[in-house]
């Protein structure tokens, strides 16, 4: 049987990395991606010919496009994607600008959406392309890489926290379509709290105390969860010290919640109708 193949975003450090790792140790064959083209290349280095390495700024749907048919074009299948490249707030959103300038301040730096949240749409959108590509019965897996603080919102890192929250409601969103439509594919999100990687700076790591620390291998743990569990989906799995859970979401207020939020409109309306009333919308604008 041909090895499984999986597509690793953000994996020349980290999380990716440790996944990355993982899997080739399972078997895996796995494509790293990475922006750090150096460190990228080492690791497809030690990892041997059971991966490649390609360069991608997740942010670009042009590049991430490129990652999909390479790996395609090299092992014809594909198994699992784990869109987990990510990066923290940049600026202090909340920090008070030149208030006696005439104009509007400078736009904040938001290049934290466009990674954590633009990347894992256009992982997602080309993981489903790739998965209905193969005549399998085989389970498919995306993988998001979110945050507790897609849970538990971040006064610190509002931009972040505004990302997480939106790769949280992806996975939700995403996996009950999925199931609504029964195909071989699940969907589910990590929600790590502090995990000791390179985009928390040491101090910060030092100065939490150590049980409030996340081990990479909990977050592994995880993985290998999502990966053995095939009626998973749509999940945000929180993983916190040394726990992981999976985090139901919010009850429905009422009926008229649950009828909108649960999806009950679409016994009494054409969704194909909904989308081409939108897209007449969007041309006016």
């Amino acid at each position: 049987m041909a090895p499984q193949v999986a597509i690793v975003t953000g994996a020349a450090s980290g999380i990716g990395l440790a996944v990355a790792e993982h899997l080739v140790q399972k078997g895996w064959n796995v494509a790293i991606t990475d922006v750090n083209e150096k460190a990228g290349e080492l690791l497809a280095g030690k990892l041997g010919k059971q991966s490649i390495f390609v360069r991608c700024d997740v942010t670009s749907y042009e590049q991430q496009s490129k990652v999909f048919e390479k790996t395609w074009k090299k092992w014809g299948r594909l198994d699992l994607v784990h869109a987990n490249a990510g990066i923290a707030d940049r600026v202090d959103f909340y920090a008070p600008q030149d208030e006696i300038a005439d104009c509007a301040p400078p736009k904040p730096d938001s290049l934290v959406v466009d990674i954590d949240l633009y990347g894992a749409i256009w992982s997602s959108y080309l993981s489903l392309h790739y998965f209905r590509k193969e005549n399998s019965s085989n389970r498919k897996k995306l993988i998001i890489t979110a945050s507790s603080a897609g849970i538990y919102p971040l006064g610190e890192a509002i931009l972040y926290t505004a990302a997480k929250h939106g790769a949280v409601g992806l996975t939700r969103a995403l996996g009950r379509r999925i199931k609504s439509e029964k195909l071989p594919i699940t969907v589910n999100c990590l929600c790590p709290g502090m995990v000791p990687t390179n985009i928390i700076s040491s101090d910060m790591v030092k100065a939490f105390p150590k049980e409030m620390i996340t081990e990479m291998s909990v977050i592994i743990e995880a993985v290998d969860m999502v990966l053995g569990d095939d009626l998973l989906n749509g999940a945000a799995i929180e993983c916190n010290g040394e726990q992981i859970q999976v985090r139901d979401q919010a009850p429905f207020l009422n009926d008229a919640a649950k009828f909108t939020g649960g999806g009950g409109y679409t016994d009494v309306i054409d969704m194909d109708d909904f989308v081409k009333h939108s897209e007449m919308k969007g041309k006016m604008m």
